[in-house]
């Protein structure tokens, strides 16, 4: 049974915004899955060409880098405004797992996995690298990621 939880600022409010020019609005979306879904494995064929590594904890360079490659086309900000000392704590954190999708001994894919909230656990950040979209990556790797998330 899914918990109902409170709401997080003006969720549920509908009503247009005016966004300035210039500028972008931020949208966040949150959604739940209240039991694992149904079907074989991620790694059930065998064939998939990608591995899901662990990293930790990860080297802030790395950790940085593969965020920008992945995340540049989408906006992805939040981490790089961290002071790198904060976010070398947050990256070392017993209840935060990164997880690097690997093809050819290449890093091409993210995944950060939140556990501080007892029985729950929150995708923080998920993506591929451009070079790995429309080829399957990014369907395996979800697979992969919430085979882990289900494992608590």
């Amino acid at each position: 049974m899914c918990r109902r939880r409170a709401s997080r600022g003006l969720a549920g409010d509908y009503r247009e915004i005016e966004v300035p020019a210039g500028a972008l609005a931020e949208v966040v979306t949150y959604l739940e899955m209240c039991a694992p879904p149904a079907g074989s494995p991620y790694g059930a064929s065998g064939h998939a060409p990608w591995r899901l590594e662990r990293r930790d904890p990860p080297d802030v360079d790395w950790y940085l880098a593969l965020y920008r490659e992945i995340g540049e086309e989408w906006l992805w900000h939040s981490r790089l405004a961290l002071p790198r000392a904060a976010l070398a704590r947050m990256l070392a954190a017993a209840d935060v797992e990164i997880y690097a999708l690997t093809r050819d001994s290449r890093d091409v894919g993210l995944a950060e996995l939140n556990f501080a909230e007892p029985g729950a656990v929150e995708i923080a950040f998920f993506g591929v690298g451009a070079s790995e979209i429309g080829s399957g990556a990014a369907r395996w790797l979800m697979a992969a990621t919430l085979a882990r998330a289900w494992a608590e």
